[in-house]
């Protein structure tokens, strides 16, 4: 995740967009950057907004306007079942990948 304080903008990572490129072409724009661990790196919208958005609004007094990049979804569901068909999950409760959205 990218925060740019100045530009008011906080740049979300998501998993498997190619975000980490972002996150090397503009880690020394950004005025704060989280890339450990992956928990807070990927923080989904629910998580900034319970955590990172009240600092930035009571401590700074400020909104930052949120973008993320999004992955178009057939593809994604591609990938997401080729990664679960691996001989890794064999034998392993399939999981539904609608719920990871």
């Amino acid at each position: 995740m990218l925060i740019f304080y100045k530009e008011r903008l906080a740049f979300l990572s998501v998993p498997k967009t190619g975000t980490t490129a972002y996150e090397t072409a503009l880690r020394d724009r950004a005025d704060m950057v989280i890339s450990e661990p992956a928990m807070l790196k990927h923080a989904p919208v629910y998580r900034y907004n319970r955590f990172l958005r009240p600092m930035f609004f009571n401590v700074c007094d400020v909104e930052l306007e949120l973008l993320a990049v999004m992955r178009e979804p057939i593809s994604w569901l591609g990938s997401w079942w080729r990664y679960r068909q691996r001989p890794l999950h064999e034998g392993k409760t399939k999981c539904n990948p609608w719920h990871l959205i």
